[in-house]
């Protein structure tokens, strides 16, 4: 993972600044200073707009009974279209709109899968006397309802202080 991490910070800014170069050239380095703003000012409200939907999918999906897996792939994904897009260049300014289109993500999550497939395992453990958390799960813990839970308590009067 590293030899990719490293040939990154190297190879994206090299890229970005034969690019920045090649292009400040034939335009002008004002026109190109201009066009940087703009697609990172066009790319942060974006990405805020897509991430706010985003939040809502997740809420529905947890209303629903179910794990948003998908939508919180969507968001990681989304999150870092807005980081890419706040850096200077057209290359991560692509990369960054590529994340904000929905098959662009879809292909990206498809490859993550695939990549992780296997690697990752979940277990949810449910209290005694509580309910699953997700009505639609596969897998139901059902606990009788004569379960009782002994609380002893004492009440705190803020006042005695």
């Amino acid at each position: 993972m590293f030899p990719y991490l490293l040939l990154g910070f190297i190879l994206v800014p090299a890229m970005e600044f034969a690019l920045l170069i090649e292009i400040g050239s034939a335009i002008g380095g004002w026109e190109t200073v201009g066009i940087i703003i703009l697609t990172g000012v066009v790319g942060a409200r974006l990405a805020s707009l897509q991430g706010a939907k985003a939040w809502k999918r997740i809420q529905a999906a947890l209303g629903e009974g179910r794990l948003p897996t998908t939508e919180m792939v969507d968001g990681l994904l989304i999150f870092a279209a807005g980081l890419v897009l706040l850096t200077p260049g057209f290359v991560t300014d692509f990369c960054g709109f590529f994340l904000l289109l929905p098959f662009g993500r879809a292909l990206i999550r498809k490859w993550l899968v695939a990549r992780f497939k296997g690697k990752v395992s979940t277990h949810m453990h449910f209290s005694a006397g509580g309910a699953a958390p997700f009505a639609n799960s596969a897998k139901r813990t059902h606990l009788p309802d004569d379960d009782v839970i002994d609380i002893d308590a004492r009440t705190i009067d803020p006042s005695d202080d």
